[in-house]
């Protein structure tokens, strides 16, 4: 008989296996990572935002959300805070936002876990938002990379 391993705090519907990043977000990160394995160690502000954020989202949707943040845990989430509002998510980083103020002024270890908990149940239940928002920027951002080809005279 399979067992069935529930989250604490997670109704079975939470519990919905992530898809991944939408085709849009796929085709923009494929571009970036295109770029970097090509030897182009520059990249933009755009671009790092992008990367940055996806793996935030790919590690919320995981579940290895605690793991990432168990060290360093309110300068990794600021950092992401600051990704969510480049990419227009301020609902969203106003969770994180949430999460740090209350991280700040706690030293327990328990408080500090169930405040990562709820931050994670949070992130969960807007994920299919946030994928939509970071694919909205991911087009943004891939047509900003793209390579403009010269105009020439007679184009038209």
């Amino acid at each position: 008989m399979k067992k069935t391993v529930r989250r604490p705090g997670f109704s079975v519907s939470d519990n919905i296996p992530w898809a991944g990043h939408l085709p849009a977000t796929r085709v923009a990160l494929e571009a970036i990572l295109t770029r970097a394995a090509s030897g182009i160690v520059q990249s933009s502000l755009h671009a790092r935002v992008l990367a940055g954020i996806c793996e935030f989202r790919a590690m919320t949707a995981n579940g290895a959300l605690g793991t990432f943040l168990r060290t360093s845990s309110v300068r990794k989430l600021s950092e992401a805070r600051f990704a969510l509002n480049e990419i227009g998510a301020m609902d969203v980083a106003s969770l994180l936002s949430d999460t740090i103020s209350g991280l700040q002024r706690t030293s327990s270890r328990r408080r500090e876990a169930t405040l990562l908990l709820r931050l994670e149940r949070d992130l969960i239940a807007v994920g299919p938002h946030l994928d939509e928002i970071i694919a909205q920027y991911a087009v943004k951002t891939h047509r900003r990379s793209a390579p403009r080809r010269p105009v020439q005279i007679g184009d038209q």
